[in-house]
Formats: C-alpha cells, sequence, structure tokens
C-alpha cells in the first residue's frame, strides 16, 4: 500500500498472497486492487513474460502448464476460496 501511495505502479501475484486466516486473502487483495494494483496470478504473468506463441519455449511450456493445470487450480482454491474467482 506504501508503494501505491508513493505513485508506484503495483502488480500482486494473488496465488503467491497468503494469510494465516485464508479469509484474509480476498479482503486483502480487493483492498490493493481498489486502491490500484494490478491482481494477476503467476500463470498469467509467465503467459506474459513469454510473449507469443512464435517463440520456439511456448510450446514446451503450454504443455507444462497443462501438465500442472489442476496443481494450480488446488493452489489458488486454497488461497482464494472454494471458488477461486477472487482475482
Amino acid at each position: 500500500m506504501a508503494l501505491l501511495a508513493g505513485g508506484k505502479d503495483v502488480h500482486v501475484l494473488s496465488d503467491g498472497v497468503s494469510s494465516i486466516n485464508a479469509e484474509e486473502v480476498p479482503i486483502a487483495l480487493a483492498r490493493m486492487r481498489q486502491a490500484g494494483a494490478s491482481v494477476t496470478t503467476s500463470e498469467s504473468l509467465l503467459y506474459e513474460m513469454m510473449g507469443d506463441a512464435s517463440d520456439s519455449k511456448f510450446k514446451p511450456f503450454a504443455a507444462l502448464m497443462k501438465e500442472e493445470k489442476s496443481n494450480i487450480s488446488e493452489s489458488l482454491k486454497s488461497l482464494l476460496g472454494s471458488t477461486g474467482t477472487s482475482v
């Protein structure tokens, strides 16, 4: 929040946020979003960093992401609640 107050462009990886009380995570993410932070997931960030599908590394990366889909989904659910729609 201090970075936002200082005029910085803040990006938060929602699946990298945790709390002792799981119910706090969606509240904190919503608060950061309202303050102007961009909230996304590590998967989205990784796809953005890949650029586009013409990169020779894209196909193996996409295959790995597909293979790990259920693990990623379970992680998001445990951090964001049962629906995982809070991002």
